[in-house]
Order: structure tokens, then C-alpha cells, then sequence
């Protein structure tokens, strides 16, 4: 098995020693450009063992690693395959031809033999490759559906986040309604309060009036039986009584107008009172609406924690899938090796 990338075994002059692979050994190449052969029985047998030795050790737990995240190792044995190819060509054609020149004989038998091995380790490398090939792009296509979950999952959590500071954000803008509608209410309430005291006011001052002008409408009736009684006698009494019912008209007329100025303070009291209602019943649908959103928010938080904690379990199992497809392949490699 050659290694990757590995001494190819060429002489400085350029020959290539040949394994006999029984108990000799063969050497080829081209010397200030002319063709020579040798042939070793016995002679250079340990190196060129030695050299097979070195060949072997080609596939480690290392060249497992880089296969599985590149490729680069399957490259390189391929590209040393069609070397090898290449060269067993050039060996084969040369043979032939030294054939034709020094004729049959054992060392060429024996070539021929370890040049058709070469060829079936060359073929089984070549199988080899290929179902380390297969191997590879199964568990690149798995690791490829998870990464793409993973970036989905991401970009799902930003989402949720983004959604998350909105709420906040919109939570905060009805907080701040709601403090100010809180400060209107109060600011409302106190001139409220304000309009019942003067209201309370009016009222005490409309009482003594009423009572006033009862007073005053008892004594007009007094005068007006006394002014009865001198009516004959007393033109003067009569013309008193005529200025007094002219000056409780008057009083009468103020009375009328004190009550009307009640009724529109009542009136305006009822409507203040209207208007303070509907913004407590505002406030509360604010109230609950605020709730709502604060409910939303803590289930919103519960969720994207709960995908977080899916996102580290996912990692987690990807992580134990690659390192149960490494201590596989590297089982099986140096199973192999």
C-alpha cells in the first residue's frame, strides 16, 4: 500500500528498484540517456522488504480525521493510484520490449507476477476510496440537515427576541399612559373636589336666601293685611305696600336667578362626574390590557428559554454524532490498516 504523498523509491539516476517479490529484486531506468536492466536474485532483498514496510502504514487515525473533514487524503491516494497506473504501464511496455531483446526468463515471470499484485492493491485502494467516499458524503449529509436546523432555530430565537423588546417597548409607552392618565385623574379629582365645595357653598348660600325671602315674603303678607286694614285710611301705607311687592318682585327675580345659576352648577357637577367615570373605566381597560401584555411577555420569556435549552440538547447530540462518526471510522481504519 503506497503512502500518501511518500517516496516513490526512484533512484537519484533515475532507475526504480523492483520487488521480485520471492527472492530477487529488479531494477530499470535511464542513464546519461541510455536504457539499463538489472536483475538481483537474492542481493537488495531487505530493502526492497523495507521499503514495502515503509509503503504500508498509509491510512492512521490522523488521515481518518482529515478524510472525514476534507477529502484531501482520498486526493492524494487517488492521485498516487493513477501514479502507480501510470508507471506498472511504463514497466509493462518496457518489459515487453526487454523481453523481445534478452527473452524469456524467470526474473520477467516473477515481475510480471508482482505487477499484476501491484494491480490488485491498486484496485483494492481504488474500492477502498470509494466506499470511504460513500461513508463520507452519508454522514456530511446528516450533519448538513442539523446545521440547518440549528441556523433555523437561531434565527427563530431572533425573532422571538425582536418580538420580546417590542412588547417591552410597548409595554413601557402604556405604562407611561397609564402614569399619566393616573396624574389627570388626580388633577381632576381635586378640581372636582374643588367644585363640589363651592357647589356645597352656593347651596348654603341659596338656603339662606330661600330662607330670607320667606322672611320676607311673611312679612310682606303681614304688611299687606295691616296695609288692608288702613287701605282707606293711609294712601301713604298703600303706596309703601306697592314698593314693597315692587321690591319683592325683585327679590323674587334674584331668587329665580340664584336657583337657574344652582341648577347649571349641578348640572356641570353631573357632567364632571360623567367624565371622571369614563376615565376610570378607561383606566381599567388600560389596567387589563397591561396585564395582558405582562401575561404575553412572561410566556414569550418561558418559550425562548425553552428553546435555548433545545438549541444546547441539539448541540449537544451533534457534537456526540461527530465523535461517535470519528471513533467509528478511525476504529475501522485502523481495522483495515
Amino acid at each position: 500500500m503506497p503512502p500518501a504523498g511518500g517516496d516513490d523509491g526512484a533512484g537519484e539516476d533515475g532507475g526504480r528498484p523492483i520487488s521480485g517479490g520471492i527472492g530477487g529484486s529488479a531494477a530499470c531506468g535511464v542513464t546519461e540517456g541510455k536504457f539499463f536492466f538489472v536483475y538481483s536474485p537474492a542481493e537488495g532483498q531487505d530493502q526492497t522488504e523495507s521499503r514495502s514496510r515503509k509503503r504500508k502504514p498509509a491510512v492512521t487515525s490522523e488521515d481518518s480525521g482529515s478524510l472525514v473533514g476534507n477529502g484531501a487524503h482520498l486526493n492524494v491516494m487517488s492521485d498516487d493510484s493513477q501514479r502507480f497506473l501510470e508507471e506498472i504501464k511504463d514497466l509493462r511496455a518496457q518489459l515487453d520490449k526487454d523481453v523481445k531483446e534478452l527473452g524469456y526468463c524467470e526474473a520477467n515471470q516473477k515481475l510480471r507476477v508482482e505487477l499484476a499484485l501491484k494491480v490488485k492493491e491498486i484496485q483494492f485502494l481504488r474500492k477502498q476510496k470509494e466506499e470511504m467516499q460513500a461513508k463520507y458524503d452519508v454522514m456530511r449529509k446528516p450533519n448538513g440537515n442539523l446545521q440547518a436546523k440549528n441556523d433555523w432555530l437561531e434565527k427563530h430565537n431572533e425573532e422571538l427576541q425582536a418580538k420580546n423588546d417590542r412588547l417591552v417597548k410597548e409595554n413601557a409607552v402604556l405604562q407611561n399612559s397609564n402614569d399619566g392618565m393616573n396624574k389627570l385623574n388626580r388633577v381632576l379629582q381635586v378640581k372636582n373636589d374643588d367644585l363640589m365645595k363651592q357647589s356645597e357653598e352656593l347651596q348654603a348660600k341659596i338656603d339662606g336666601l330661600t330662607k330670607q325671602n320667606e322672611d320676607l315674603q311673611a312679612k310682606n303678607d303681614g304688611l299687606a293685611k295691616h296695609n288692608e286694614m288702613l287701605k282707606d285710611s293711609n294712601v301713604g301705607l298703600t303706596k309703601r305696600r306697592e314698593e314693597l311687592v315692587a321690591k319683592n318682585d325683585s327679590l323674587t327675580k334674584w331668587n329665580q336667578d340664584m336657583q337657574a345659576k344652582s341648577g347649571r352648577l349641578t348640572k356641570g357637577n353631573e357632567e364632571l362626574q360623567a367624565k371622571n367615570n369614563s376615565l376610570n373605566k378607561q383606566n381599567e381597560k388600560l389596567k387589563a390590557k397591561n396585564d395582558g401584555l405582562m401575561k404575553l411577555n412572561v410566556e414569550l420569556q418561558s418559550n425562548n428559554d425553552k428553546i435555548r435549552k433545545w438549541n444546547m440538547e441539539l448541540q449537544a447530540n451533534n457534537d456526540g454524532i461527530h465523535k461517535n462518526v470519528r471513533f467509528s471510522l478511525s476504529n475501522f481504519l485502523l481495522k483495515k490498516a
